[in-house]
């Protein structure tokens, strides 16, 4: 929906992609549950098939549960950079290009 938007106006967005969970912190209640690091590719690689222009990682500092108070911090770090070293590597090639159309079909 967001990138329908963005095609149509003919603007760039943004996507906030989840790095963090709530497991062990005062917002467990929450119950999201961390990415590894297969599932943050899967949402990196995922949100720039559909154009995004760049990627904002939800939640770096929220409180107590965010990336750095989280008890998995060092864990969800490594699989961060790992991520952006990767997508970085992409970097020269994917802001030349532009999203013409977007397309979803059923499996």
């Amino acid at each position: 929906m967001i990138c329908q938007k963005a095609v149509e106006h003919q603007i760039p967005f943004y996507d906030f992609v989840q790095a963090v969970g709530t497991n062990g912190t005062s917002a467990s209640e929450l119950d999201w549950r961390t990415p590894n690091l297969n599932e943050m590719r899967w949402l990196v690689y995922h949100t720039l098939d559909y154009g995004a222009r760049g990627l904002l990682w939800f939640q770096w500092d929220a409180e107590d549960w965010g990336v750095i108070q989280n008890p998995d911090r060092d864990n969800i770090y490594t699989s961060l950079q790992e991520v952006n070293q990767e997508i970085k590597s992409l970097g020269d090639v994917m802001t030349k290009l532009r999203t013409a159309d977007v397309y979803q079909v059923e499996s």
